[in-house]
């Protein structure tokens, strides 16, 4: 798989799969498309990424920074694929809507299985996508999954790591100490951050439940601006799996 990722943050997600499908063909899936279609048209083009040639767009949920461009992607053709719920609060009603749990075909040579995680939005998703040579499995923006992959031995595995929880808690008791309307605002945000979304400790839980036999590369997402760390983070992936870890940008590209 070659992965360009176009950005990763609550400011919009959107990453590009290019498949190797064998016979010199190649086959692109855009996953999220949180980012406005000329950023990325803007962000596509340097990486010689083009959007009229995807075979579709995955969508997890229907928060702007995941589907913010869905609209103007299925204008020029491009199929959006996500559950029933997503795709109607997103307003695609002729998207692909898929099944938790069951596999569909999506372009030849291409399957994904959609599974249930936590999130604040109608219907959410993690997908895992097979091809005859990988198997990707991408959850992000999610603060548990709910459904069983245990079985799945993913080729490379996207995850959420949004938050550190200890500065969590030293900004949340900061705001509490000064009570204003904006520092309450600020509060029930993070109060939010931590019901809808995945630290980096339950980040850690969650790696050490996923078959790692054919893991070749983890990949955090969706970290936050202001509570993370993320060159620790990768080396304590790295360090507790033996495996290659990135962490995909907030403005696009990995580290």
């Amino acid at each position: 798989m070659k992965l360009t990722c176009l950005g990763s943050s609550s400011s919009g997600n959107c990453f590009v799969m290019e498949f190797d499908m064998g016979d010199g063909q190649t086959a692109s899936l855009m996953v999220e498309c949180g980012l406005s279609y000329q950023t990325i048209v803007k962000r596509a083009t340097p990486y010689g990424v083009r959007i009229s040639e995807l075979v579709g767009c995955l969508v997890t949920h229907s928060h702007q920074d995941h589907c913010k461009s869905a609209l103007d992607l299925a204008k020029r053709g491009i199929q959006i694929i996500a559950t029933k719920g997503t795709l109607t609060a997103i307003g695609v009603p002729m998207g692909w809507p898929l099944e938790y749990g069951k596999p569909a075909p999506i372009a030849p040579g291409i399957k994904v299985l959609a599974f249930r995680v936590e999130h604040d939005a109608p219907e959410p998703a993690g997908f895992i996508i097979k091809t005859a040579k990988e198997t990707i499995m991408f959850a992000i923006d999610s603060k548990k999954w709910i459904d069983d992959v245990t079985a799945i031995a993913p080729s490379y595995l996207f995850i959420e790591a949004n938050y550190d929880p200890t500065l969590l808690a030293a900004e949340q008791f900061s705001l509490q100490r000064k009570a204003s309307i904006s520092d309450m605002q600020r509060y029930k945000l993070d109060e939010r951050i931590k019901e809808s979304h995945m630290s980096i400790d339950q980040t850690l839980v969650q790696i050490t439940k996923i078959n790692k036999t054919s893991l070749r590369a983890i990949f955090l997402t969706h970290l936050s601006d202001r509570m993370s760390a993320p060159t620790n983070w990768k080396q304590q992936v790295s360090s507790m799996t033996g495996i290659p870890c990135y962490v995909c940008r907030k403005d696009g590209g990995i580290e």
